[in-house]
């Protein structure tokens, strides 16, 4: 059994440096008008319900190192449940950046990319379902959560019957084989026309004018199909990350607990962690426009760093 000073440290370290990227994206979104769009806007949102989601594993960190959970048994709870939540939140904001991204491919002249009072009430609306979604668990009759002394957190309490069994992969092709299956479809569609104005481009030996309104649309077209391929990879990371953690779950009711079994369980949730820090770098911090105006924010570009140095030239 991994001792729990390890785990905790390495929970700590990764909640440390995941939610200080996914913060840092959060407040350049808002504080820069430049990337006030709406595709943006769900980026932030993404990462602010990563950052929630490693604030809730600071208090597993803390009881790991301590071997006891300190923080009583309500927060005991709330935890294991705020952590299902924004993970549901995550997948679920991963479905409203694939949609805009396939909405602007397929649909280029009805989508617009400005942030609307509509629009943000559709956000809304997502966060509280997720939040409702992840309260299900407490009312599906699976027992809810309890306290494991050997992870040191309170977590769903799995027991070995047929109808807990059942409910396991009914909870998983719900809330992740359906919505990985949409997005993968829109992905499919994104790439196929793609692939048909490239080849339409090279048939007919288009020379588009970058200036002219041809020029425009073209260069909006490949720079959504360059969104989309963001988009891609932020679901192929979150895939990566999170399908050890959803084979652990079903280890946990299959098999009879073991120390073995907790560490694969640990090591599962040390990679969704891993996986999350991937997120702003892949959509933001590999996007010119972000990191234009990320400079900007940490006062690094060269019209405010070094003032002196253009007094100094101007003198010259």
């Amino acid at each position: 059994m991994i001792p729990g000073i390890v785990r905790g440290n390495i929970t700590l370290l990764l909640a440390f440096l995941g939610c200080t990227e996914n913060l840092l994206v959060v407040v350049v979104v808002a504080t820069k008008r430049r990337l006030h769009t709406m595709h943006f806007f769900l980026l932030a949102n993404l990462s602010l319900s990563d950052s929630a989601f490693y604030i809730s594993t600071t208090f597993v960190g803390v009881s790991q190192i301590s071997e006891e959970w300190i923080f009583g048994e309500t927060w005991c709870k709330a935890t294991s449940y705020l952590l299902r939540c924004f993970t549901l939140t995550t997948i679920i904001l991963l479905c409203a950046v694939t949609w805009e991204c396939h909405t602007a491919v397929v649909k280029p002249y009805q989508f617009r990319n400005d942030i609307t009072l509509e629009k943000v009430t559709a956000v809304v609306l997502l966060w509280i379902a997720s939040l409702v979604f992840g309260a299900a668990q407490f009312f599906s009759g699976t027992g809810g959560f309890t306290y494991n002394d050997k992870m040191y957190h309170c977590e769903r309490r799995y027991i070995s019957y047929n109808g807990t069994i059942i409910r396991e992969f009914v909870s998983i092709f719900i809330f992740y084989v359906i919505p990985f299956g949409l997005m993968g479809k829109q992905q499919y569609q994104i790439n196929r026309i793609a692939k048909h104005q490239k080849t339409k481009i090279a048939q007919q030996q288009l020379v588009v004018n970058p200036k002219s309104h041809e020029g425009h649309q073209h260069q909006r077209f490949m720079q959504n199909i360059k969104e989309s391929k963001d988009a891609l990879l932020i679901v192929t990371a979150f895939l990566v990350s999170y399908l050890p953690l959803f084979v652990s779950r079903c280890l946990r009711v299959l098999l009879a607990e073991s120390d073995a079994l907790y560490n694969t369980w640990f090591l599962a949730m040390a990679l969704t962690q891993v996986g999350s820090t991937w997120n702003p770098i892949i959509h933001c911090f590999r996007k010119r426009a972000f990191r234009r105006e990320f400079f900007k924010f940490l006062n690094l570009n060269t019209s405010t760093v070094s003032p002196l140095i253009q007094m100094n030239q101007s003198q010259k």
